[in-house]
């Protein structure tokens, strides 16, 4: 429907709490009467959830993959939602990790 828009987030595995996903309002299905169609990865965002205190990319002992239980680490001092902002050089850019495309049906 024209007043439908989509949102998506998957987990960045080789952190504490990262995730790709689209802005919180997600994105326009619609452009006017017009349905969108076509690669829209760079509407995707590199986020931070504010769960857990971040070790660096792919070596933390606290990350999911090497974590000795659920909930184990340190929780992150700010609680927000928010972009990444840090994030170190290893750290691919989202459209080198996804690729979302919309095909109208």
């Amino acid at each position: 429907d024209e007043d439908d828009y989509f949102s998506m987030a998957t987990m960045f595995v080789q952190s504490n709490d990262w995730f790709y996903a689209t802005q919180d309002t997600g994105i326009p299905l619609y452009n006017g009467d017009n349905p969108i169609s076509g690669d829209i990865t760079s509407s995707l965002f590199l986020y931070d959830s504010g769960t857990e205190g971040d070790e660096y990319p792919g070596a933390g002992l606290n990350q999911v993959i090497r974590q000795s239980a659920p909930d184990t680490g340190p929780a992150d001092s700010d609680t927000n939602v928010r972009l990444v902002s840090n994030a170190p050089s290893i750290v691919p850019a989202a459209n080198n990790v996804i690729k979302v495309t919309i095909t109208p049906q």
